[in-house]
């Protein structure tokens, strides 16, 4: 019973933090250049299933298949009022020429977004697109 009180007590100062913030944020007047983090109406991609669009185009760089890199790239990416794609970066890469594939591939996206949107009107939107990069097991001898 003790431990639920505790948690309870802790719990509670950051929940409110949270519910006031949340407040203060929405009520902020967003400029021309405000770059938004969600969008109550959502973005979509034009070419339907983006996830699968990346599987299509990607090509796993020689580079990495040679020396049997694998993992996570993260690319992060600004889908821009009129649907277009700038501000591309690799937030957390593997190398051997697997982030720069990625980037070809979201810069591939321009012009086939339509924006986010907030009131009505359309909003700068900022994504984050994980994209994993595995390669087949190899057969032992």
């Amino acid at each position: 019973m003790k431990r639920i009180t505790l948690f309870f007590l802790l719990a509670f100062p950051f929940v409110k933090i949270y519910g006031q913030m949340k407040d203060s944020i929405a009520s902020l007047p967003a400029t021309k250049d405000s770059v938004y983090l969600w969008s109550p109406e959502k973005q979509f991609f034009k070419l339907g299933d983006f996830t699968s669009f990346i599987g299509d185009k990607i090509i796993y760089p020689q580079t990495a298949q040679k020396n049997r890199i694998e993992g996570r790239v993260i690319v992060q990416f600004v889908i821009e009022k009129d649907g277009t794609v700038s501000n591309i970066k690799t937030v957390k890469g593997i190398g051997s020429g697997c982030d720069e594939e990625v980037e070809r591939i979201i810069a591939l996206t321009n012009g086939l977004w339509s924006p986010g949107k907030y009131k009505g009107e359309p909003i700068r939107l900022k994504m984050m697109q994980p994209v994993f990069f595995k390669l087949p097991p190899t057969k032992k001898k």
